[in-house]
């Protein structure tokens, strides 16, 4: 009678369709950039397009805090699949939704330069507005 074992013994440790680790660890890191160009894309296109008024601080802040938000609720929530692919599938919508809010926050910012295409050489390379 021979016996059954597990050929990797660490297998019995993982939850089924965890991946390796390396896949986490850069899942983790596209998580850390998107909140952290959210944070620095709203502040650097505040300071450059020096609007009317003093931007509150939601404008500034507010998408990187949403993404932040988001992001960290996918990696604690608990759910049937792995956290890290829990955070891959949720990474994607995350970045929709995010480019959607800076499209609109972008629409409402009142630049001091009424002609938005010559306020950059990316707004007249991609014109943001409809």
């Amino acid at each position: 009678m021979s016996q059954i074992r597990e050929t990797d013994e660490l297998s019995a440790w993982w939850r089924p369709g965890t991946p390796p680790g390396w896949v986490t660890s850069v899942i983790a890191l596209a998580s850390a950039i998107t909140v952290a160009i959210a944070y620095a894309g709203a502040h650097r296109v505040i300071e450059f397009g020096r609007p009317h008024h003093e931007p509150s601080w939601w404008l500034r802040n507010g998408l990187a805090l949403g993404l932040a938000i988001a992001l960290a609720a996918s990696w604690v929530w608990p759910w049937r699949l792995a956290r890290s692919l829990r955070v891959a599938l949720v990474l994607p919508i995350a970045h929709a939704v995010g480019v959607g809010a800076a499209w609109i926050a972008w629409r409402h910012l009142r630049l001091a330069n009424d002609d938005a295409a010559a306020a950059a050489v990316l707004t007249r390379i991609m014109p943001l507005a409809w």
